[in-house]
Parts: structure tokens; sequence; C-alpha cells
């Protein structure tokens, strides 16, 4: 039936049980067609042929729905102005980038690694529950700010060592 209608998949996801629906399916094969003109695939070597760059595959509308008005790599349908977002961010990800950005961002997790050591009892003293806490998101937002800070302005801003985002 999904040859010719969606009506399927649409009565699982009013009901939310597409995800179950779709999981008990790929357990007998990695391809399900779950609509006219759409497939689901179950098989890591379909990513390539799917996302890869040279791919003749065209989003579906299903992309749209996320979508806000300013479309970003992940949700761009078209090709064009997928192939120009890709050039614009590709450098950031080359290898050598990111190995180049290694040293920085293991030095904030040790600083943060340190941060938590003085807020955790040792090994050898008591745990004491109501003496004992961590505000885990503060620490991540310095974590964040002090990596991005570094990586994309290259100033050292040392959030984490002074524990605070005054600055």
């Amino acid at each position: 039936m999904a040859g010719i209608t969606y009506l399927p998949w649409i009565w699982a996801s009013i009901r939310l049980r597409r995800y179950i629906v779709l999981h008990k399916a790929h357990r007998n094969t990695l391809v399900i067609r779950i609509g006219p003109t759409a497939l689901s695939f179950n098989d890591p070597r379909a990513a390539q042929a799917i996302y890869g760059h040279s791919s003749v595959a065209i989003k579906d509308t299903y992309y749209d729905s996320g979508a806000a008005a300013h479309r970003h790599l992940a949700d761009t349908r078209d090709k064009a102005e997928h192939s120009r977002k890709r050039r614009i961010l590709s450098a950031g990800y080359a290898l050598t980038t990111v190995v180049r950005w290694e040293d920085k961002v293991v030095s904030r997790i040790q600083a943060l690694l340190n941060q938590y050591d003085k807020h955790c009892p040792q090994a050898n003293e008591p745990f004491q529950s109501d003496t004992t806490s961590l505000d885990h998101r503060r620490w991540m937002n310095l974590f964040t700010i002090d990596i991005i800070n570094d990586i994309g302005l290259s100033a050292n801003l040392r959030l984490l060592k002074k524990g605070d985002d005054l600055i």
C-alpha cells in the first residue's frame, strides 16, 4: 500500500507508533518503501550513496518540516545551495583543522576536570550529599564559551580556570 499512499505511515504517526512499526519492518529487510516516493534504509553502507557528496538522491519534503527561514547545511534541499554551503564549511571540518584544535580542546577538558575535582570529595573523604553539589550546566556553558572563543577568535578567556564568565 505504501507504493501508492503515505496513509499507513500517517496512521502510525498519529498513533505515535511509527518508530515501532518501522523498527519491526526493518527486522525482515534492509530497505522499506514508506511512501510512493520514499524509502527507509537500515544499512550503514547506504549512507554514502544517499548522503555522500556525489549522491544523485534528493532530500524528501520531510526536511522542510523542521527547517527555519534560514536553512542550514543539513536541511537544504537544493543541490546548488547545499554545495555552496558545504564549500564554505568544508575547511572547518578538514582533518588538518580538527587536529590543530585538538590541543585546545584537550586543555579545556583538563581545566573542566580540574574544576570538577575541586568540587568533588577525594577518594578518602566521605560523600556528603547536602554539601557536595556542582552545577554541571554552568560548567558546560563556561567550557563551551572557552572553546568557541579559543578556536573561533584565538582568545583564551580562561573562564574555566576562573570559574566565572566575567571578562
